[in-house]
């Protein structure tokens, strides 16, 4: 293969994008794209307990043509169902209380419906808890009158990474750029 210099093949660029190099390309992006998105969600199945499946539903991958060509874009969390916590998934986060001096963690198993929701809609609104420290100075609400332990309370809790969405794009980028220069190897050749 001859050497060209880059006004060269920018010029067969220019050539062949009139022709069907942008729409081959842009076949190349979609179809990656389906298969980013499905990989984001069996990651995201695999890596997370799911209990509703919004974070999963909430998972997009899109093409977006720009000045210099496209993107694909990999989302969680928007849509129809706004999972508030799908970066604290990808990217872990620590949790502090804003309103009250502890986090309420439920441990009791009275405090959730059977689909595990919270059957209250605060630790202030169950009736009969008083303050309670264990052995070992863990602060807890406990039930007056059986001394069962209903919630731990903290300061702040500290969720580790789980990623989802980065090793689905991984895997996508392993795939495409072969994919990509191939392609742009035709062009080369001229």
């Amino acid at each position: 293969m001859a050497e060209i210099t880059v006004e060269e093949f920018t010029d067969r660029l220019r050539k062949v994008s009139k022709g069907q190099f942008l729409q081959k390309l842009h076949k190349i992006a979609v179809k990656n794209a389906a298969k980013l998105e499905t990989n984001a969600v069996e990651n995201a199945s695999r890596v997370l307990t799911a209990r509703t499946g919004h974070l999963a539903q909430s998972i997009q991958a899109r093409v977006i043509p720009t000045g210099s060509g496209l993107d694909i874009e990999l989302r969680a969390g928007g849509g129809d169902k706004n999972v508030k916590y799908a970066a604290v998934h990808e990217y872990g986060a620590t949790i502090k209380p804003r309103k009250a001096k502890f986090l309420t963690i439920p441990v009791h198993d009275q405090l959730k419906t059977a689909s595990g929701d919270a059957r209250y809609p605060s630790a202030r609104d169950v009736p009969g808890l008083t303050f309670a420290q264990s052995l070992k100075g863990q602060p807890l609400l406990v039930h007056q009158m059986t001394g069962e332990v209903w919630y731990l309370l903290r300061k702040r809790v500290e969720i580790p990474p789980r990623p989802y969405l980065k090793p689905a794009m991984d895997k996508m980028e392993k795939r495409l750029v072969p994919q990509v220069s191939k392609l742009l190897g035709g062009v080369l050749r001229g």
